[in-house]
Parts: structure tokens; C-alpha cells; sequence
């Protein structure tokens, strides 16, 4: 049993498309959520960071995922910490993942837009960083 927690954050990268050993489909994309180093009451400012967590989603969800989620977005994940199976060539270290039951638009943004992405160096940009639904 775990329990859920919800993550919001931005999609920098759009999902990708995976399968199980016994071949169900997957998706798996990152999450950029902001956190916040300073303790709370200080003054003078806080200072923001992002940590990166990766996101698993199966079945119906997955194919939803694939679908509609692109680098960008920002979403909301609603799922558990999940562990993968030890990996004997890593000296039986494990991955910690989020296993999705929810994902969602965050549509507080002022409607539904994409953050601006990056361009990755020696690619051209295909146009408008900004893409409005």
C-alpha cells in the first residue's frame, strides 16, 4: 500500500512510450515541481529550485498520456512512490519513480498554454515557443 501524494510542475520533455515484460503498454515522462530552499518567514526573498521526478503511467492512462501531453505542459500527477526491481549490474540499486493514477492540464496558467521549451543546441526552432490550444 502506498500513499498518494499530488505533484504539479512542468513536462520538459514530451513522454515516451514503453512497454512491461509482459507487454503492457507504459509511459514514462519527467516532472520538473518547483520547491522552495528558503524556510518559510525569512525575509529578504525565497529563492526557488526544481527537482525532476520521473512519472510512470500503464494502461488507459498511458495511451491518454501519449496522446495529449507534449514538453511544456504543465500537469498535475496524482500517484504513489514506486521502486524498481533491483538491477544486479548496479550492485542491486533501485530507481524511485511516481506511479500515476491521476495526470491532468494545469489549467491555472491562464488557459491552456505550454511553456516555452527550450531549443536544444543545432536544432532549429519550428516556430512559436508558446503553442495555444
Amino acid at each position: 500500500m502506498s500513499v498518494s501524494s499530488l505533484y504539479v510542475g512542468r513536462i520538459p520533455d514530451g513522454p515516451v512510450r514503453d512497454y512491461t515484460l509482459d507487454g503492457a503498454l507504459l509511459a514514462r515522462f519527467a516532472v520538473c515541481c518547483p520547491v522552495c530552499t528558503a524556510p518559510p518567514g525569512i525575509t529578504g526573498g525565497t529563492t526557488e529550485d526544481e527537482v525532476s521526478i520521473t512519472v510512470e503511467a500503464a494502461g488507459p492512462l498511458a495511451e491518454e498520456v501519449l496522446r495529449h501531453l507534449r514538453a511544456g505542459d504543465r500537469v498535475l500527477v496524482v500517484g504513489g512512490l514506486a521502486s524498481s526491481p533491483p538491477d544486479p549490474t548496479r550492485r542491486g540499486a533501485t530507481d524511485l519513480y511516481v506511479r500515476a493514477v491521476h495526470v491532468g492540464l494545469d489549467l491555472t496558467t491562464a488557459g491552456w498554454r505550454r511553456d516555452p521549451v527550450p531549443v536544444p543546441s543545432g536544432a532549429a526552432a519550428t516556430g512559436h515557443p508558446e503553442y495555444h490550444w
